[in-house]
């Protein structure tokens, strides 16, 4: 992965609660067998939201999820392409900042409205205040 800069950072921050929803709508979707008619949104949301990443960052490894489908391919096959590189990419932002996992359990980070809501958050050593200054908003501690 390449190193970013606080801007770019930032960028991925603001990006990473809609790829969140994308990947958590699909899984869902899957589960509930309520893909039908479904796929080629799905395709169009993920590549949107990639594109934007790109934007925020020159990373070969975010062109690499681009998603290539069969002409054959089915809406459960292009939801489930789609849920799978919408993961990827969380991954990928929660690399980027050192949360390792925050998307799928233990600590919570939650963005809105400028306001980050931190349970027991520290991004490589700076700890919420630091968080706060990357941010720039105001930080919230969970009690």
């Amino acid at each position: 992965m390449a190193e970013l800069g606080e801007e770019k950072l930032r960028a991925l921050i603001r990006l990473l609660p809609p790829v969140v929803a994308l990947g958590r709508d699909l899984k869902l979707a899957l589960h509930t067998e309520t893909y039908q008619g479904t796929g080629d949104a799905a395709v169009r949301s993920f590549a949107g939201l990639q594109a934007a990443m790109a934007g925020a960052t020159d990373d070969p490894y975010i062109q690499s999820l681009a998603i290539t489908l069969d002409a054959t391919a089915g809406d459960k096959e292009k939801v489930a392409a789609a849920g799978f590189a919408a993961n990827q990419l969380v991954a990928y932002v929660e690399g980027q900042l050192g949360l390792g996992g925050v998307s799928t359990g233990g600590s919570s980070l939650i963005i809105e409205k400028g306001i980050v809501h931190s349970s027991d958050i520290t991004i490589e050593g700076i700890g919420p205040e630091g968080l706060q200054k990357l941010l720039g908003g105001r930080l919230e501690e969970d009690e």
